[in-house]
């Protein structure tokens, strides 16, 4: 239940702001930053792992 009304609240699409693209809330990063960032780190942490 938690995980579903932060899930509604903290995404945010505003037409106008981030070219409509989804953000998350009242700032201006777009929901793909942190997407591509988290994949960034997953990355390079299963590079270390792999020794």
């Amino acid at each position: 239940m938690l995980f579903e009304r932060l899930s509604s609240k903290t995404i945010q699409v505003t037409a106008g702001v981030c070219g409509g693209q989804p953000r998350i809330r009242n700032t201006r990063i777009p929901v793909w930053t942190l997407y591509g960032l988290a994949l960034v780190i997953a990355t390079i942490a299963s590079k270390f792992s792999r020794d």
